[in-house]
């Protein structure tokens, strides 16, 4: 991505906002956009601080809780992530809500709250 190349995180920001990805319900697009011009700082931190000693991803089988994976299939920048998740954590399950984005509460609430009240029961 050309703007975080060049570190102008507004213009990141914004070419985030005209994805699929965070598209909410004109309702909610002024929180969506304060929450993701307001995330500018993760941009900026260095990376090498980003990386524990351990990688989670090297970790997931040894999770033994319960475990939901949401994802709405227009968060097409986490499918990766949300499969391997599946197919790595024992007995996760794996819910996919058609036409959510990356923010299910806000894109798609009565499905979010349908997959979670499904999850606890």
């Amino acid at each position: 991505m050309a703007a975080l190349q060049a570190r102008d995180y507004k213009r990141a920001g914004e070419v985030l906002l005209a994805t699929s990805v965070f598209a909410v319900q004109e309702d909610s697009q002024a929180i969506v956009r304060q929450m993701v011009m307001e995330n500018d700082r993760l941009w900026s931190v260095p990376r090498d601080l980003l990386q524990p000693s351990t990688p989670a991803v090297d970790r997931l089988e040894r999770v033994a809780v319960p475990t939901l994976i949401l994802i709405g299939t227009n968060d097409v920048s986490q499918r990766e992530q949300a499969d391997v998740l599946a197919k790595r954590v024992p007995g996760a399950r794996l819910v996919v809500v058609p036409g959510g984005g990356h923010l299910l509460n806000i894109t798609s609430p009565a499905a979010f709250e349908s997959a979670v009240r499904e999850f606890l029961r």
